[in-house]
């Protein structure tokens, strides 16, 4: 989720929480599960999601999605 606002001197992101989600990953329940699982090392599909997920990390990046905004 991205909060737009003022962001200075020019509009831009203010605010948000979680990364984009990787493609396929089965709408907003896949996504959740792909959040839990990749967190949870004694999840039973950590290590298969944590594969198929690749580089993926659960950080938002204020600055990078304000640069795509822009």
């Amino acid at each position: 989720m991205v909060q737009l606002g003022a962001g200075g001197t020019r509009p831009g992101v203010v605010a948000g929480h979680g990364p984009c989600p990787p493609d396929d990953v089965g709408g907003p329940p896949g996504y959740d599960e792909l959040r839990q699982a990749v967190a949870d090392p004694r999840h039973p599909d950590h290590d298969r999601m944590r594969r198929g997920a690749g580089e993926w990390t659960d950080y938002f990046d204020r600055a990078a999605a304000d640069l795509l905004l822009q």
